[in-house]
């Protein structure tokens, strides 16, 4: 029991240390038009966000909703397959037992449903940006 509770924390970890890697390293396209001002960049650079000739922030509602919502998209499959990986190692070292198998079992189940809440969510933002856009799938 205590190997389990180890590997389950060094999961843990490896997660919490790549979790912040993974989501910098993906290319977010904020729906940001640059403007032109003094010098180049705009002032911030890279990142998606610029300064306008306020100093305040550009960029449109909609494309930080969407940036938002690629994030939360990258997290869940993170933590989708983190608890893939739980319930899997929790089958295997059930060894026969019934009620520890029970429980791996409804943590996949479980796993499977946040998966398909999640991509619902994503399915019902996309259907939204089709039907207000007067686009057709």
């Amino acid at each position: 029991m205590k190997r389990t509770k180890k590997m389950f924390l060094l999961a843990y970890v490896g997660a919490m240390i790549l979790l912040p890697k993974i989501a910098l390293a993906l290319d977010i396209d904020w729906g940001v038009v640059i403007s032109g001002g003094s010098g180049g960049s705009g002032g911030m650079g890279g990142g998606g966000l610029s300064n306008n000739s306020y100093g305040l922030p550009g960029g449109s509602i909609y494309g930080i909703v969407e940036g938002i919502l690629y994030w939360m998209l990258g997290i869940l499959s993170i933590v989708s397959v983190i608890g893939f990986i739980i319930a899997g190692i929790m089958y295997l070292t059930a060894a026969g037992e019934e009620t520890q198998a029970g429980k791996a079992k409804k943590a996949m189940l479980y796993s499977i449903i946040g998966v398909i809440v999640g991509l619902s969510g994503f399915v019902v933002f996309k259907a939204a940006q089709y039907m207000l856009s007067g686009e057709s799938f």
